[in-house]
């Protein structure tokens, strides 16, 4: 597993992409409203940027077994 933390956003972003190109699933740290954190591997289908300038994919969840929205 790569860890991210200490890595530029660009450089994350470029790694996702690079996933998605090569249909790999990604494993993230998910924070929830209530700040618990969960790990979750996804599929991504699709990067979204909205009006504000966040970047949002929009993936398959094996955990909860649906798509979703996750807001980077």
């Amino acid at each position: 597993m790569k860890h991210t933390r200490n890595q530029t956003t660009r450089r994350t972003l470029a790694d996702l992409y690079r996933a998605v190109d090569h249909q790999h699933a990604v494993t993230l740290t998910y924070i929830d409203h209530d700040g618990t954190e969960t790990l979750r591997t996804i599929e991504i289908h699709e990067f979204r940027t909205t009006k504000a300038g966040d970047i949002t994919i929009i993936a398959m969840c094996r955990l909860r077994g649906e798509e979703r929205p996750f807001t980077l």
